[in-house]
């Protein structure tokens, strides 16, 4: 507990003033003021200490996605199960895009009244496409003389993904081109996953309910989700870029592109290049909810300055495709292939 050592002195001493003026004007009436100074202090203080052990903090986020130009909008709710209100709440926060980290801590003032809830709407902006992340990181709650503060840490962190609105992108089509030998032909299962399982990870935002290994999740008191194996060569996988400066046109032509291929019944992967671990993931798409699922996870992506980076990471390593759409910004680049090798 924070004690404010000049608020304290400074009432102590317009006390001691007040007894000094008794004295010297000899005014004995003026008497009846000192027991409430004393006493209203001691109350308070009481008081506070009481109501402080049963307030709570909650949020949420209000929607699941929004589009740019639209706040996204989060639910701050705080509860008081005291018979006492405090007026002097706050809550410290910070709130970034997170391809644009911002660690700036903000404080809020909040209202907490007596015996029940209290809510209100808080909405964040952003400018460019991305995962709108608000993290509420502490509570201060404070006396009504302010001579104490009471600080509880909070560890509340919701997010809300912003999409553009679709821009349009230069038509690319989307039927296969073959070389070679027929074995590469694939006009079915485009991208097929198996049921057999590579591997097992941990949960990651944005990963597909589907995929979550409920009995291990269940044993280990952690969300593990199943990774699983390609049964062929992927025939469409779209490659886009997390060039930072580009991110709002890049993101708003791969909603637009990915739509369009779901309109028209296409199955194809998107390729998701995390340069700070160099690894590929690549997530199947078949609707719009997966897609919208895939876009989240693209927005967990670090960004870079590079504007051809993962098309040349994926060049340079051993990933199989027949068609690779790459996008960078607004421009939309074709390449057919069968397999790319080292």
């Amino acid at each position: 507990m924070k004690k404010h050592w000049l608020k304290i002195i400074t009432y102590i001493g317009g006390v001691f003033l007040l007894l000094l003026v008794i004295l010297i004007l000899e005014q004995p009436f003026l008497l009846l003021l000192l027991p409430p100074l004393i006493v209203v202090p001691i109350l308070t203080t009481m008081l506070f200490l009481r109501a402080s052990k049963y307030i709570s903090v909650q949020a949420s986020g209000q929607m699941p996605y929004v589009e740019l130009g639209n706040p996204a909008v989060f639910l701050i709710e705080s509860t008081n199960k005291s018979s006492i209100p405090l007026y002097l709440c706050e809550v410290k926060f910070h709130a970034e895009n997170l391809f644009w980290p911002n660690k700036q801590i903000h404080a809020l003032s909040i209202p907490v009244k007596a015996k029940g809830k209290s809510s209100f709407e808080f909405p964040v902006e952003s400018t460019i496409p991305g995962m709108i992340s608000l993290t509420l990181t502490e509570l201060s709650l404070s006396d009504y003389l302010h001579f104490f503060t009471i600080t509880k840490p909070l560890s509340i962190k919701m997010e809300i993904p912003v999409f553009p609105a679709p821009a349009g992108c230069p038509p690319v089509s989307t039927a296969p081109s073959f070389h070679g030998e027929e074995e590469y032909i694939e006009n079915d299962l485009k991208g097929a996953v198996s049921s057999d399982i590579k591997e097992i990870r941990e949960y990651r935002p944005g990963d597909r309910i589907q995929r979550i290994h409920w009995k291990l999740s269940a044993k280990m008191d952690d969300l593990f989700v199943k990774e699983l194996s390609h049964t062929s060569v992927l025939s469409m996988v779209i490659l886009p870029e997390v060039t930072f400066s580009d991110i709002k046109e890049t993101t708003a032509v791969l909603l637009e592109l990915t739509q369009r291929l779901i309109k028209e019944e296409e199955r194809f992967n998107l390729c998701l290049y995390n340069h700070a671990t160099c690894e590929f993931e690549y997530l199947v798409i078949t609707d719009k909810e997966e897609n919208l699922e895939a876009l989240t996870r693209f927005y967990y992506l670090p960004s870079y300055e590079g504007k051809e980076l993962a098309r040349d990471a994926f060049f340079s390593s051993s990933q199989h495709a027949s068609t690779v759409i790459h996008i960078a910004g607004s421009k939309v680049e074709r390449i057919d292939l069968e397999t790319i090798v080292r």
